[in-house]
């Protein structure tokens, strides 16, 4: 079965591809520090999301 691609999807995927080749062009300590910080606010977004799904359940999270 082929998989159907939206023009949404092509725009994403597009989008994706050149913030790749952006990321790729910046000099290496640049790429780490990048990941850094991207895995820090990846990181930031787990924690409030299970706050926020303990605060549902009427759990305390310490």
């Amino acid at each position: 079965m082929a998989t159907q691609h939206t023009r949404s999807d092509t725009i994403k995927t597009l989008e994706f591809q050149k913030a790749l080749e952006t990321v790729e062009a910046l000099p290496l300590e640049a790429q780490e520090i990048l990941i850094d910080i991207i895995n820090k606010r990846l990181s930031q977004q787990q924690r409030a999301k299970l706050v926020q799904g303990s605060s549902r359940s009427g759990t305390r999270l310490r």
